[in-house]
């Protein structure tokens, strides 16, 4: 699962593979011929260095506030890794692609040591970012009756009179209020959210920003096929001649002429690669976070606990500001 990390490091780019011509017509195999004097780099296992990296939600650790950190634990290669993070006498577990997520309230002035341990036995040692002085702590959690709750904490020195908090949605304010009290609670029912990656911000007057975070809003069905084709089967000969049913899987739009277009392809020769990606991974999810995400589709398979928890984990990871 892991060699687009190990051969390619962290590197990605959309191109189209060049493949040698057939020995024989229509023989088509994946068959690439490289440049010569090509030099190939590739890491010893045994000499690879774990890294951790660490996430706190909202941007920033608050000193005497309990702080939700995400963490990612991968090798120097980017391949991620399975294990237990350890903070003092407690475990955190990997949760899924290297990534766990822990609360704990930071002192002031100390950056509190950690340590993770792989599944092998591997460890490696580290410290949490250095926590403010002065900041607000923020904590997003989905429930069940699709609603984003979001808790707010801020330290004494701070004037909530002069802030507010917002949601925005591709540039587009969705949700505005401003905040009544050091600790405030907001509850945003996903109904009146398009689906999508939003972004839910604590600003000031003066457009300071303290405290940021992503997050995802699933609808239900909305990852469902709008189309239902009939007329397909398991193989077909060179050039036979098909007829296809093409029918709206919304009723409610009976009627009405849209435009589609086709594309025609054959799965048995098609490139095999991490990116399985459709206009709905690349629209919604892919283009609004850092970084190249392997097995998108992964995430819209099911509407279940553990790629709803998955995906917030990419929120707070690949989409940390």
């Amino acid at each position: 699962r892991s060699n687009f990390y190990r051969d390619y490091e962290k590197l990605y780019s959309r191109v189209f593979p060049v493949y040698d011509k057939p020995a024989k017509e229509g023989s088509f195999e994946h068959k690439m011929t490289l440049r010569t004097m090509r030099r190939y780099f590739r890491k010893d296992p045994d000499k690879r260095k774990l890294a951790i990296s660490f996430f706190p939600e909202g941007g920033n650790l608050v000193a005497g506030i309990p702080c939700r950190v995400a963490f990612e634990a991968a090798w120097d290669d980017g391949q991620w890794t399975e294990g237990l993070l350890y903070i003092g006498n407690d475990s955190v577990p990997v949760t899924n692609r290297g990534r766990g997520v822990f609360t704990f309230t930071p002192q002031q002035g100390k950056r509190q040591q950690v340590q993770f341990r792989t599944l092998d036995g591997k460890n490696i040692k580290a410290d949490l970012p250095k926590p403010e002085d002065m900041g607000v702590a923020l904590q997003l959690r989905h429930e069940a009756d699709s609603t984003s709750v979001i808790n707010l904490q801020m330290t004494a020195d701070l004037v909530p009179d002069s802030m507010a908090i917002t949601v925005m949605h591709e540039g587009c304010l969705e949700y505005f209020r401003p905040l009544n009290g050091r600790t405030c609670t907001f509850s945003i029912p996903h109904g009146k959210l398009p689906a999508g990656v939003h972004q839910v911000s604590v600003f000031d007057t003066e457009g300071k920003v303290w405290a940021d975070r992503l997050f995802f809003v699933r609808k239900q069905g909305f990852s469902q096929p709008s189309l239902k084709i009939s007329g397909t089967q398991a193989e077909f000969a060179p050039y036979q001649k098909i007829e296809l049913g093409i029918m709206a899987t919304d009723t409610t739009k009976a009627g009405k002429w849209e435009r589609i277009s086709i594309a025609v392809r054959d799965e048995l020769h098609a490139d095999k690669t991490f990116d399985n990606g459709s206009i709905l991974t690349e629209m919604l999810l892919a283009s609004e976070v850092k970084g190249f995400i392997p097995n998108p589709g992964w995430f819209f398979e099911e509407d279940d606990s553990i790629r709803r928890e998955a995906l917030d984990l990419l929120m707070m990871t690949q989409g940390w500001r």
